[in-house]
C-alpha cells in the first residue's frame, strides 16, 4: 500500500496544514467582508482566502491555489530519478485549459523529474479514487512518487448563485461556500524508508462506488451505498478512532454517515468522534475529501486529537459527490500521534 510523506492544506482559515490544525483547535476565527451580495443587497454568507482577495476569476483562483499547496509538499517528493504521477480533483465544470494550467505547476514543480500525464477524477469523492488509482502506478517501477491535488473554489457568481440561490432537497444551514486546495505526495514504503522521508501515515484501504440517494434528488437516505465501503474494509485489529468528513454540511451527508456508521459499529472505537472540516472552513466542494484527508494527517501529526480511551487506532476520511459517489480511505498513522493529545471534541458543527 501506499504512504503519505507530504501534505498541505489551504483554506480560508489558514495558508498552511499546520495553521489549519492550530487554528481550528484554538478557536480562531478569521473573517473578511463578503463582496457578494443577495436580490435586497443583503451580504451572502461566503468565506474566502484572504492573501487572494475575492476579484480572481477561477481561472486565476485555481492555479494560485495549487501552487500554494504546491510549495508547500514540494520538499516531501523523495529524490530519486524515477517519475511521477499526477492526479487532480476538480469540479466536473473545470476545463482542460486550467487543467493545462495545473499540470504545468506540477511539472515545474518535479523540477527535472519526468511527470506523467495528468489523471483528472471529478467530484469530492474523487480523492479516494485516485488513492485507489495510485495504488496502481507505484507497482510500476518507473514511477517513484505520486502528487495527488484536490482543488475547488465557489467565489463566481454562476457558482455563488447555484449554491446560495437554488433551493435543495438537502437544505439545511450549511456552512457558508468557500474555497481551498490539498496536496498529498504519497509513493511506497521502502522509497520512503530510502529517501529518509517520515511517513505521515499509510492509506490501508481506498474504495468508491455509487449510491441512489444524491444531491439532484429526493430518494429517502438509506446509507446502504456507505455502509457496503465500510463493509469492504479489510478485517483489523485497530477499531477506527475517528472519522473526517461531510458529516455536518447537509442532510443527505448526514443522514448517510448515521446510518452506515450505525450499521457498522463494531468497526469503531466506543469513542471514535466525526471531525467535519468543512462546518470551520465552508463549503470545500470537490477538494472535500482531499481536504479531508490532508487534516486527517495533519491532526495526527501534531497530535492535536483527543482520543478518551487513550487507545490507539486508525483513522478514516469519507466524502460524497454531487455525482451520487460515495468514497472512503482507511490510514494508519504513528501510534503516537493518539497519546497525550489535548484536542476536544472535534469539529462537527453541531
Amino acid at each position: 500500500m501506499s504512504v503519505v510523506v507530504g501534505a498541505e492544506l489551504v483554506t480560508p482559515r489558514g495558508a498552511t496544514l499546520a495553521e489549519n490544525v492550530f487554528f481550528l483547535r484554538a478557536g480562531v476565527r478569521t473573517t473578511s467582508p463578503s463582496p457578494f451580495v443577495d436580490a435586497d443587497g443583503e451580504p451572502l454568507r461566503v468565506q474566502y482566502c484572504p492573501w487572494l482577495g475575492a476579484a480572481l476569476p477561477l481561472s486565476e483562483r485555481l492555479p494560485r491555489l495549487v501552487s500554494a499547496a504546491l510549495r508547500g509538499v514540494g520538499p516531501a517528493l523523495p529524490g530519486d530519478d524515477r517519475a511521477v504521477a499526477l492526479h487532480l480533483v476538480l469540479d466536473e465544470r473545470v476545463g482542460a485549459d486550467v487543467v493545462a494550467a495545473l499540470e504545468a505547476l506540477a511539472r515545474e514543480s518535479v523540477a527535472r523529474r519526468t511527470l506523467r500525464p495528468a489523471v483528472v477524477h471529478r467530484g469530492a469523492a474523487g480523492a479516494f479514487a485516485a488513492l485507489s488509482a495510485i495504488d496502481g502506478d507505484l507497482a510500476d517501477p518507473a514511477i517513484g512518487a505520486a502528487i495527488l491535488v484536490a482543488v475547488d473554489s465557489f467565489l463566481d457568481e454562476a457558482r455563488l448563485a447555484e449554491a446560495l440561490l437554488v433551493p435543495s432537497p438537502w437544505a439545511r444551514r450549511a456552512p457558508s461556500p468557500s474555497e481551498g486546495v490539498a496536496a498529498l505526495i504519497l509513493t511506497d514504503r521502502d522509497t520512503a524508508r530510502a529517501h529518509l522521508r517520515p511517513v505521515l501515515a499509510e492509506v490501508l484501504h481506498s474504495a468508491t462506488t455509487v449510491g441512489e440517494p444524491g444531491d439532484d434528488n429526493d430518494l429517502p437516505v438509506d446509507g446502504w451505498a456507505t455502509t457496503a465501503l465500510l463493509h469492504g474494509l479489510a478485517q483489523q485489529t485497530a477499531p477506527i478512532v475517528a472519522a473526517f468528513g461531510q458529516s455536518a454540511v447537509d442532510a443527505l451527508r448526514t443522514q448517510e454517515w448515521m446510518y452506515s456508521a450505525a450499521r457498522t459499529k463494531e468497526r469503531f472505537s466506543a469513542y471514535y468522534q466525526k471531525l467535519c472540516l468543512e462546518s470551520a472552513v465552508g463549503l470545500l466542494g470537490a477538494a472535500s475529501g482531499a481536504a479531508s484527508l490532508a487534516f486527517l494527517v495533519g491532526v495526527a501529526r501534531h497530535e492535536a486529537f483527543d482520543v478518551p480511551s487513550g487507545e490507539a487506532g486508525n483513522l478514516l476520511a469519507w466524502a460524497i459527490s454531487p455525482d451520487r459517489t460515495r468514497g472512503l480511505a482507511l490510514l494508519a498513522v504513528p501510534d503516537a500521534a493518539f497519546r497525550d493529545a489535548a484536542l476536544g471534541g472535534g469539529f462537527d458543527g453541531a
